[in-house]
C-alpha cells in the first residue's frame, strides 16, 4: 500500500505498535518550535543502562518510562540517525510529543495526523 491516509491523534500509538519495531519516519515539531524531521523505531533495548535510560539499582518499575509517556503525550523512540561509525552516541534515545506530531512515514505510506 503506498499513499497517503489520514488519521486521528489518538490512533497514533496504535498505529506505531502495529509497526513491530520496524523503522520509520516522524515528522513533529520540538519543544522550542522547530520543526524535527526523525528517522526512528520503537522497542530498541541495546545499552539503555549505559546510557542512564534504565538503571538496573533504580527502584521504579520497568514500565515507569512508558507510564511517564502515555501521562505527557509523548512517545520515546530511537533516533536512528544518531548512530555514528557504528557506535551508539549518548543521547540517541528521543522523545516525540504526540500533541506536535504532524505525520509519520512507514512502508511507503505517508500518515498525516489530525486532531
Amino acid at each position: 500500500m503506498n499513499g497517503e491516509v489520514i488519521i486521528k491523534r489518538e490512533q497514533v500509538r496504535n498505529l506505531l505498535k502495529d509497526f513491530n519495531g520496524e523503522i520509520f519516519g516522524a515528522l513533529f515539531f520540538k519543544k522550542d518550535g522547530s520543526l524535527r524531521d526523525m528517522i526512528c523505531r520503537l522497542h530498541v533495548q541495546k545499552d539503555l543502562s549505559e546510557l542512564g535510560w534504565i538503571k538496573p539499582e533504580d527502584e521504579r518499575s520497568s514500565n515507569w518510562r512508558k507510564e511517564q509517556d502515555e501521562e505527557h503525550e509523548l512517545i520515546t523512540v530511537y533516533d536512528m540517525n544518531k548512530i555514528i561509525d557504528d557506535k551508539i552516541t549518548k543521547g540517541a534515545y528521543r522523545r516525540i510529543n504526540l500533541e506536535t506530531l504532524v505525520e509519520i512515514r512507514h512502508g511507503g505510506v505517508v500518515y498525516k495526523v489530525v486532531d
